[in-house]
């Protein structure tokens, strides 16, 4: 049996109406020529249903060559009429068949040959239709494919555009970053050059203050005398005053002192006594000034020499303090010191070491020579000139000084270390920066005789300003007038400043030889080399003098590193974290402000108890202290943070601030004033 194909299988394009209307007039002339009686009249729905009955029936006789029977419409697919709308037209199937012509075969042959032209040419339309869609369909995705590439092309175009510009502006970044490092490196350089020249100057500047620093007496020694050498001691005075004559004459205790023209000939003496003891003294010229000497002895108590000059550098005495030093006459406590050096073999005896660095009746420098250092002993001795105790430690000794003391107040390696009358290395008001400690490479004649030559200059500079118990005996001596106590007070404060400032140019010499080493590297940066920027800070001035190098935000008063340099505190690296954190909080302000409160925004940065100001008991009672000298204009510090409560300086440090209300030369950064010890408060007494 033939397929029953619907009706709206495909749209009819215009063969199959063409054919359509051809078949048309085929069955018009066909039921015309058949006597077949007209279609009941009626309405136009049922004329209508009529015709469409009629051509279900000659199209599907066309399609299976035989009339349709009942149930046939409603098996086939498609829109077919069903055998209820046949009964409601004709009444009956009979009816149907009579009015279709059903019996006259001829003529349903002539409608089938039709109707299967009509079918062969309507589904040869719908499969050249159905390839044409199909082409169709292809070629719309072709082209939608083509459009995805398109806009595909354009995104990489246009992203790769995007690299581009970005890659020529990073590199143009690059290149003015390169310009800009390049800019401030050789700023950079040059301040460093500008300040190890002033760091020269400062220290040149220091020794001649320390050479003054007794006031109008010029250059003065004190030395206690080993028992009984009193005598030794005063020949050396006569053969100082004369050398090429007889001693001095000696005056009566009435006559009192002769004077002495300045760069003229001759010498004089006279004696006093007091309670048992007994004061000689000389006088004498020097070229371009007089020199004087006093011994004292007897009455049970030390005996003492004194040796003054009125030239700063002391060249009419120096000769008399070296051939005391030579002979051994010359004591530091209740002991003789040997005019040669001292050896300290094994831990023990290095410890013995530390306990007299440590002794509270030490007068005298003492240096300390580690094992490395013995080959340069004579050129040890030749610096130190009889004006201190030297003790020389091999390897053992050394441990076992380092043992006693800690390395930070160590000698080891290549080095050597003065260490000064007074000395506490477990007392928290003493620092080993104080002590100066060289070291030298064997190998480089330069670094040796750089280092004895820094040695000799600190011996020098202890000794023109040292204030020895040898005034005390001699009270008998000329009082100093409170102006030159004044001045005395006031050089000392100079002095500290200065040595301050002496720290802070070696320091800086140190960064320029950083600096020479990264440009040899040919590094863009002259920032701390490689494998040392993380390395801790051995001291609070160090931890200040790293936060300098690389906060960008602070400013740093020269306060900041001298009261460093006098801070105990024991874990520096704090400090450095603190200040760091600090700077990120200076880079907040330095935008306009910190967005928050000071306490908050202190706290958010990392910041240790932050406090916006000082008591208003410590301002009054010690307003002097708290305040700071930047560029030469003074500010006023308040805000302060810092580690610890309770305990002494080395468990405690603090530092105070002042931020910058944006006037020139601080601007708005921050002012980093005072670092180390807990300020003056209440509890203090007035300054």
């Amino acid at each position: 049996m033939a397929r029953k194909p619907s009706r709206r299988d495909a749209t009819p394009g215009p063969e199959a109406q063409a054919a359509a209307e051809h078949i048309t007039g085929i069955l018009q002339e066909a039921m015309a020529g058949s006597g077949l009686p007209p279609a009941p009249s009626g309405p136009a729905e049922h004329g209508l249903r009529l015709v469409r009955l009629t051509l279900a029936f000659y199209q599907w006789s066309a399609m299976t060559g035989r009339p349709p029977v009942p149930g046939d419409y409603g098996e086939a697919p498609g829109d077919w009429p069903d055998d209820a709308e046949v009964l409601d037209v004709f009444g009956n199937w009979e009816s149907y068949m009579a009015a279709c012509g059903a019996e006259d075969l001829p003529g349903l042959q002539v409608a089938a040959a039709a109707a299967g032209a009509v079918v062969a040419a309507t589904e040869g339309a719908a499969s050249r239709q159905a390839e044409i869609d199909k082409e169709r369909k292809r070629l719309e995705r072709q082209a939608a494919q083509l459009e995805k590439a398109k806009a595909r092309e354009e995104r990489k175009r246009a992203d790769l555009a995007a690299q581009a510009q970005a890659a020529r502006q990073d590199a143009q970044a690059q290149r003015d970053e390169a310009r800009r490092r390049a800019g401030e490196r050789d700023e950079l350089a040059g301040q460093l050059r500008d300040a190890v020249a002033r760091g020269e100057e400062l220290a040149a500047e220091l020794l001649e203050l320390r050479s003054s620093a007794r006031g109008a007496d010029g250059f003065r020694v004190s030395l206690a005398l080993a028992p009984g050498a009193w005598e030794a001691a005063w020949d050396a005075v006569c053969r100082a005053a004369c050398p090429d004559g007889p001693p001095p004459e000696m005056r009566s205790p009435a006559e009192g002192r002769a004077p002495v023209p300045s760069g003229g000939a001759g010498a004089a003496a006279g004696m006093t006594r007091r309670g048992g003891a007994e004061r000689l003294e000389a006088w004498w010229a020097v070229p371009d000034g007089a020199a004087s000497a006093a011994v004292q002895h007897g009455g049970g108590s030390q005996e003492w020499i004194v040796l003054r000059c009125s030239r700063p550098d002391g060249a009419g005495v120096t000769p008399v303090a070296e051939r005391l030093w030579r002979k051994g006459l010359v004591a530091d406590g209740a002991a003789a010191l040997p005019p040669a050096p001292e050896r300290a073999e094994g831990k023990a005896a290095g410890a013995a070491v530390a306990a007299l660095i440590a002794s509270a009746g030490r007068t005298l420098p003492l240096v300390a020579v580690a094992g490395g250092c013995q080959a340069q002993i004579g050129q040890v001795m030749a610096a130190v000139k009889g004006r201190a105790r030297v003790i020389v430690l091999d390897d053992q000794g050394a441990w076992g000084l380092t043992e006693a003391v800690g390395k930070r107040w160590s000698v080891f390696g290549t080095g050597l270390r003065a260490y000064w009358p007074g000395a506490d290395p477990a007392g928290p008001d003493d620092s080993p920066e104080r002590h100066p400690l060289m070291l030298h490479t064997p190998a480089g004649a330069g670094d040796v005789s750089q280092a004895m030559s820094l040695l000799g200059r600190e011996l020098s500079g202890w000794w023109a300003s040292a204030a020895l118990p040898s005034d005390e005996p001699l009270a008998a001596g000329p009082a100093a007038s409170r102006a030159e106590e004044e001045m005395w007070a006031r050089l000392q404060d100079e002095i500290t400043r200065r040595e301050a400032a002496e720290a802070q140019a070696a320091q800086l010499r140190h960064r320029a030889a950083q600096l020479e080493a990264a440009l040899a590297a040919g590094q863009d940066s002259p920032g701390i080399p490689d494998g040392q920027e993380d390395a801790p800070p051995a001291t609070v001035a160090d931890a200040v003098i790293q936060a300098q190098a690389r906060c960008r935000h602070l400013a740093f008063s020269p306060d900041a590193l001298a009261s460093a340099q006098r801070s105990p505190f024991r874990r520096p690296e704090q400090v450095l974290e603190q200040l760091l954190a600090l700077d990120e909080l200076a880079g907040r302000w330095a935008q306009g402000g910190m967005g928050a409160s000071q306490a908050q925004a202190a706290t958010e940065a990392g910041l240790r108890n932050w406090k916006a100001n000082v008591s208003p008991t410590a301002r009054n009672r010690h307003d002097a202290w708290y305040h700071a000298a930047y560029e030469g204009e003074d500010y006023q510090l308040g805000p302060h943070f810092g580690g610890g409560a309770n305990g002494g300086a080395q468990d405690v440090w603090r530092c105070y601030v002042h931020l910058g209300d944006g006037s020139r030369p601080l601007g708005r950064r921050i002012l980093v004033g005072k670092v180390g010890r807990h300020g003056p408060d209440a509890a203090t007494k007035p300054m």
